[in-house]
């Protein structure tokens, strides 16, 4: 984060309490170049206040500001005096700066546990800077449980309520699965969610696909499913890449328990048609799946029923042979937005 220092801030260090706030404020910044520190008026080069901060701190201030004279970017925050009176402005008191920039950037996600080895995947895989990775290893970054789309509102506001109803010390990203059952579904589910978020200056991003599970590579679900799990795993890899985007991977097509196979006649099993439970599939689903043949929607309508899958399933993401940069941007080669994974790192690294 880039974080300006105005001159009235050094102008208003009178004590030493003041100076040991400020300093304390420059640690936090600096520290493993976690936030870059700007000042943009050279006349604090003058002030006491100046004089009686680190050497190594007046270096790194001397040098940004040539920096900033070439870099025309604009600043994240700004620290300075009556900062305090703003309430969604990014404009902090010493004490505010010290309180806003030492939190953690909050990953708001519906499971904080299964969810997170996606982020750790596209971090690992995606951000060639290793800036995020960085972030994660030294818990600059957290996940959190928003406990469902419906709990978001409520979410946020307890935040809200912590901070005092200032919305700038948010330092938070929203990630929502879709939960699209096929390509035109585009019911709004998260309109009333979409303008809280906004109102409060929250970054969030809706997911292309169904959910997190269906950007996992083919690969993995191939080496990962056992053979035990044959039939729906070779189901599965026939799936066309749309169709793998929809699919409900932990309930199928149709949800609950699968009942026990009935021994079909030799006419049946030769008659080979979907059976009556197809037929009551929205008709943007069968038009999705209307290649999928009656053995394969037979081995996919219940879903993979492998245990606790959505706590399973998510750990697959850490397999490093078969999760990898490659792997990850062919299953979003066919999107409407390809660069979707990349989006999702640059949105977090911009609060960052």
């Amino acid at each position: 984060m880039k974080v300006e220092i105005d001159y009235n801030i050094f102008d208003s260090i009178k004590k030493d309490d003041d100076l040991i706030e400020l300093n304390y404020l420059f640690n936090i910044i600096l520290y493993k170049k976690r936030h870059s520190a700007y000042i943009s008026d050279p006349r604090i080069f003058e002030l006491p206040s100046f004089q009686n901060i680190p050497q190594g701190t007046q270096d790194v201030l001397k040098y940004s500001l040539l920096q900033d004279v070439m870099n025309t970017q604009d600043k994240d925050c700004l620290i300075c005096a009556q900062g305090e009176v703003s309430l969604d402005e990014k404009k902090f008191s010493i004490e505010e700066g010290i309180r806003y920039l030492s939190q953690p950037v909050s990953i708001v996600v519906e499971n904080s546990l299964n969810d997170s080895h996606f982020f750790k995947a596209i971090f690992r895989c995606l951000d060639d800077s290793k800036t995020l990775q960085m972030h994660f290893d030294n818990l600059w970054i957290q996940f959190e449980n928003s406990g469902g789309c419906s709990n978001i509102t409520n979410y946020i506001e307890g935040r809200s309520q912590f901070y005092q109803n200032k919305s700038k010390f948010f330092r938070c990203f929203v990630i929502l699965d879709s939960d699209k059952l096929y390509p035109e579904d585009f019911s709004d589910k998260y309109a009333k969610v979409k303008l809280f978020l906004e109102s409060q200056k929250i970054t969030y991003h809706i997911l292309e696909k169904r959910m997190m599970e269906n950007y996992m590579p083919d690969d993995t679900i191939q080496k990962n499913i056992k053979e035990s799990e044959k039939e729906w795993k070779n189901a599965y890899l026939h799936l066309s890449d749309s169709q793998k985007d929809y699919y409900n991977i932990p309930d199928g097509f149709i949800k609950g328990t699968p009942q026990k196979k009935k021994k079909l006649s030799k006419r049946e099993r030769k008659k080979n048609t979907k059976n009556s439970q197809w037929d009551t599939l929205p008709a943007q689903i069968r038009e999705l799946y209307s290649d999928l043949s009656p053995k394969n929607f037979e081995n996919l309508k219940h879903g993979l029923k492998i245990g606790n899958i959505k706590s399973y399933l998510p750990n697959f993401f850490n397999d490093h042979k078969t999760v990898y940069k490659k792997s990850l941007l062919k299953r979003t080669e066919h999107q409407n937005n390809r660069n979707e994974l990349y989006d999702i790192v640059n949105k977090i690294k911009e609060i960052l």
